[in-house]
């Protein structure tokens, strides 16, 4: 990529490097799609030319990215030349450098967030930033160790008036684990805009969410995941996709009804909360119940569920009862068997006392009559 490089300037002045586009043309909206990375305090701007006249179309949020960040623009004006100014921050010094790695422009609006975590067959994050997230194409999923997780998308600028519709499929296998997505503006400040947490109702395949989400300022979307009873259960997500707003078939948020979500800001296992979502079931849909030594994408197949399938948490739970079931089962068949034994052996006992006795003094009397008869065979 190019390297904007920026010298001393001299105390209490800025330094900056531009690096011009060639002259092109793209009328009304297009996409200026760029990634780079920087060091604080040097940081990029962008701006966009036409006619002689120059726009700020980015305005670096002054934070430190070393492993490069991915932005799109929409930008709703006609286009001739694009400026890439590498801003040193001032302060009198040499600054590090800023590495512009990638450039593309086309026409019509920017895609939002998207991806489907494989490329060409090979594994990707598609530019976001992961925390705790494991990728198994075409999925990610919560690691089997960690209890909170979090994937942030790629820098989007504004979604623009309309907004965007972004779509997502997701698995979940344990009561009260949750997923959550919020919009981060470029200042950090988060936002909530749709949740769910596992109820015990049974999931056929993986259901999909169509939610319409809007900001006014460059954002990212982060989606978190939250488990709490059972670090061996499962969260993930895939298919990440975003189009213009459409109301007929993309849903509202409810941010107010996210906040109030007892299970957002972790776990509160005295709370079970209910919560009805969507149950699309996709055409291939898949399952998987993650354990410390299972492969997520070997068990993906060997658990493919049918229109009849419980979902795992169901299972777990059943197995429990199942479990105490048993253990009542066999003290109640102890304490039965206890009984019979009992009444066995007293009965027993009493048949001894009765007619026992009688049966002893015939025997006796049999022997006492046999040598009388004896005696007489001699005579």
């Amino acid at each position: 990529g190019a390297v904007a490089k920026q010298s001393d300037p001299g105390a209490g002045q800025n330094t900056y490097s531009v690096l011009e586009s060639p002259l092109f043309r793209l009328n009304h909206t297009s996409c200026v799609e760029f990634r780079y990375s920087n060091r604080l305090p040097s940081d990029l701007d962008v701006f966009g030319v036409d006619n002689g006249k120059t726009t700020e179309i980015f305005n670096g949020p002054r934070n430190e990215n070393a492993s490069g960040r991915s932005i799109k623009v929409t930008v709703s004006k006609d286009l001739s030349r694009l400026k890439f100014r590498a801003d040193g921050g001032g302060g009198g010094a040499a600054y590090p450098p800023v590495r512009l790695l990638q450039v593309a422009v086309h026409d019509g609006r920017c895609k939002g967030p998207e991806c489907n975590f494989t490329l060409d067959g090979r594994p990707t994050w598609c530019g976001w930033t992961n925390a705790s997230w494991e990728l198994n194409p075409p999925v990610v999923q919560l690691t089997t160790q960690e209890v909170n997780g979090t994937l942030m998308t790629d820098l989007t600028m504004s979604t623009g008036g309309g907004g965007l519709c972004v779509e997502f499929d997701y698995y979940m296998d344990s009561i009260n684990d949750t997923l959550s997505v919020s919009i981060v503006d470029i200042n950090g400040t988060e936002e909530p805009v749709w949740a769910t947490a596992y109820n015990g109702t049974s999931l056929q395949g993986w259901p999909t969410v169509r939610m319409h989400i809007k900001s006014a300022s460059a954002f990212r979307l982060v989606f978190r995941a939250i488990r709490c009873n059972n670090l061996n259960s499962s969260i993930a997500i895939t298919k990440v996709t975003s189009e213009p707003y459409n109301s007929n078939d993309c849903e509202g948020t409810s941010p107010d009804a996210v906040k109030q979500m007892p299970l957002y800001e972790g776990c509160d296992l005295t709370t079970t909360t209910t919560v009805t979502t969507q149950s699309t079931t996709m055409s291939s849909p898949l399952t998987a119940s993650v354990s410390s030594t299972t492969n997520f994408s070997d068990s993906l197949s060997s658990h493919a569920p049918t229109g009849d399938t419980t979902d795992a948490s169901g299972d777990n739970d059943g197995d429990d009862g199942g479990f105490e079931a048993l253990v009542v089962g066999c003290v109640v068949a102890g304490v039965v068997l206890i009984i019979v034994v009992i009444i066995v052996v007293l009965l027993w006992r009493k048949r001894r006392s009765n007619g026992g006795g009688n049966d002893d003094k015939k025997i006796l009397r049999d022997q006492s009559v046999q040598p009388h008869h004896q005696s007489e065979n001699f005579i």
